[in-house]
């Protein structure tokens, strides 16, 4: 960036501790966003820097090469809050670069939002817990394709059935003792057979995924198709 004219060099000071250490006040150069008010700059045997400065826009930097490590609390009561982070205005961004995980571990987790919380990723969202996992809404939807969670809107089968005079009540519960289907035909919440086998492949590539996804599909197709056409047959005296 280009230096501006007219520049104050008589009021930079600058206080150096030797060659690993120094504070830098003033200093009219330009940098990303303007001058800095100040700088305090260090750096390692092994050349590791690390400093800290305002600029004059008011924005407040902490930068360290390697690792930096925050320890609070030592002295405080299980029940004390000891770090504290507070934006007044403006969002808090956490950003992980190159290959790196975010990870956030506790005794107890709390996530609090006064209007929504989004979960977004590019492959799969696990949830497991060690009991029980509680969903409470005034209205709770689930979309998908396949899996032992989507009979609210309604599984692939009973999307292909929509349309027919098979209807989908019937196939998820027709009634005791009839002789054309013994038992559902469809999966609903809980049944471990369902389809969730089909989706259970995060380990595979994209290509067998989908591979894999369409033969067990196609495979399901056949089998509630020749169920239904041999009840029927059996109901009918086994003629075609």
């Amino acid at each position: 960036m280009a230096d501006k004219p007219d520049q104050n060099w008589e009021a930079r000071d600058i206080d150096s501790r030797g060659s690993k250490f120094r504070i830098d006040v003033n200093n009219p150069q330009e940098g990303t966003d303007g001058p800095n008010a100040y700088i305090q700059y260090g750096v390692t045997g092994n050349k590791d820097r690390q400093f800290s400065a305002l600029s004059e826009s008011g924005t407040y930097r902490l930068h360290n090469e390697k690792s930096m490590e925050i320890v609070a609390g030592s002295k405080n009561s299980r029940s004390d809050q000891t770090i504290k982070l507070t934006s007044a205005n403006g969002d808090i961004t956490i950003t992980v670069l190159e290959n790196g995980q975010v990870k956030i571990r506790g005794t107890s987790i709390s996530l609090q939002a006064d209007e929504d919380i989004n979960l977004s990723a590019g492959r799969n969202v696990t949830i497991k817990a060690g009991q029980r996992i509680l969903l409470s809404a005034i209205k709770a939807d689930a979309s998908a394709l396949v899996g032992n969670l989507v009979h609210s809107v309604g599984s692939w089968i009973e999307r292909i059935f929509a349309p027919t005079k098979v209807g989908n009540d019937y196939l998820k519960n027709p009634p005791a003792g009839d002789a054309f289907i013994s038992g559902p035909v469809v999966p609903g919440i809980g049944d471990e057979g369902g389809f969730s086998d089909v989706t259970d492949a995060s380990k595979m590539d994209l290509a067998a995924k989908r591979s894999e996804q369409i033969q067990n599909i196609k495979n399901r197709i056949s089998e509630q198709k020749d169920r239904v056409v041999n009840a029927f047959r059996n109901r009918t005296g086994g003629g075609r």
